[in-house]
């Protein structure tokens, strides 16, 4: 028994003893969960409090700026955050991921609609990257989701619009175009449109068919051009035949993947001319597999919500470089938009999420649903440069549904 007293004291000491230098955490992840249920001001008010207890916690003084930043306290948010650079000075030399007073400024920016100022954090905090990779001749690739971050608001703030533009072509390889493909499929199939999703797999089956003869062409020319030099057969193979054929092997296995989503979406309907091209094509090699659980319907949604937020920056850049690439972009996005909406409502995809808590949870389905909104937006732009008045009614309606209205406020 004294045993378990003493056992019992020792951790009530240890809990006074830790507590005081915890508890702030679990103050800001509070405050946190006001801001997400729209009690603003009281997080200002105890964010303001930690922030004098704790003045050298950057965790702190990070969340204090987040909360500043809403339109009525746009003021505050600045002054704050001349403060802090002042305080902090190392944090600004900082790259992310481990780079919090840059992160914070960004959202804050963001969120009051600073595009220039947002973009501008957004490359010092990537200072390195694009060191790295906006080199002529670099041939390594982007996370796509940092490089998205930067080339979407490159487009906000109307800069470097065909620097990002290169770049979000050149890292959205032909790979995510089939794998945004079979999700945007897969997704009107469970909506019960197999005819649709099989289009979507055509169109990308033409542009792999294009690529697969192109690259052929190459490879044989090379082939030509090694056995027709005077040192061949002594002579290596070309580094060129090599890249060559590993293209066309991958472009191959790629061919083969739509066609075996074509056969699974086309399943129990008489499309004969569809059915017979991804026959025709699924036996070309081994299709590159899907585990069971991507074609689960709420993994189908959150890759098509990730890919479509891509596409759309590019199709965002694509209108002031190629007008007939935005067309295809947004307009894509524009379907996967719509089918996001299905899906979700028939899967209850919100409801079902018991890991995520619920001011959390509310404050995502505001984000994914305002990006939704903006995504409708852009291609209302398209469509006015197009003089679509349909296009126009349909994506204002759609803008209104979720609650918006259009203009530049939706990003």
């Amino acid at each position: 028994m004294i045993r378990y007293m003493i056992a019992a004291t020792l951790l009530v000491f240890c809990f006074i003893m830790v507590l005081p230098g915890e508890i702030w955490k679990w103050q800001v992840a509070q405050a946190e969960r006001d801001i997400a249920e729209g009690k603003i001001k009281e997080a200002q008010d105890s964010l303001s409090v930690l922030s004098e207890q704790y003045p050298e916690q950057i965790e702190i003084q990070t969340a204090r700026l987040l909360s500043l930043a809403v339109p009525e306290t746009k003021d505050s948010f600045l002054a704050f955050n001349r403060e802090l650079q002042k305080q902090f000075p190392s944090q600004l030399e900082k790259q992310l991921p481990d780079a919090p007073l840059l992160y914070a400024q960004f959202r804050g920016f963001s969120q009051l609609g600073m595009h220039r100022e947002a973009y501008e954090v957004l490359a010092i905090a990537n200072k390195q990257e694009l060191e790295k990779l906006l080199t002529e001749d670099s041939e390594e690739r982007w996370n796509l989701s940092r490089l998205n971050a930067l080339a979407y608001h490159a487009y906000l703030a109307d800069r470097d619009s065909e620097v990002w533009y290169d770049q979000m072509k050149k890292n959205l390889t032909i790979d995510s175009e089939v794998s945004y493909a079979i999700y945007l499929s897969e997704g009107l199939r469970l909506v019960g449109q197999p005819e649709k999703a099989a289009d979507q797999l055509i169109k990308v089956l033409d542009n792999l068919e294009t690529m697969y003869r192109e690259n052929e062409r190459q490879c044989q020319n090379e082939v030509r051009n090694w056995m027709g030099s005077r040192d061949w057969p002594t002579e290596e193979e070309p580094e060129k035949l090599e890249v060559l054929r590993n293209n066309l092997l991958q472009l191959r296995a790629l061919m083969a993947w739509i066609g075996s989503q074509g056969w699974r979406v086309l399943e129990g309907t008489d499309n004969d001319p569809y059915r017979e091209r991804f026959l025709a094509v699924k036996h070309k090699a081994q299709p590159i597999q899907l585990l069971a659980t991507d074609l689960d319907p709420k993994r189908v949604i959150d890759n098509l919500i990730n890919y479509t937020m891509y596409f759309d920056t590019r199709g965002c850049l694509a209108m002031q470089h190629d007008r007939k690439a935005a067309i295809a972009d947004l307009d894509r996005c524009v379907l996967a938009v719509d089918l996001q909406r299905s899906l979700i409502q028939s899967v209850d995809y919100w409801e079902s999420r018991p890991e995520v808590e619920i001011p959390q949870l509310k404050a995502r389905k505001a984000e994914t649903e305002q990006s939704w909104a903006a995504i409708y937006y852009h291609h209302l732009l398209l469509s006015r440069q197009l003089n679509d008045s349909l296009a126009v009614e349909h994506d204002t309606r759609q803008i209104q549904e979720l609650g918006w209205e259009p203009g530049p406020a939706l990003y």
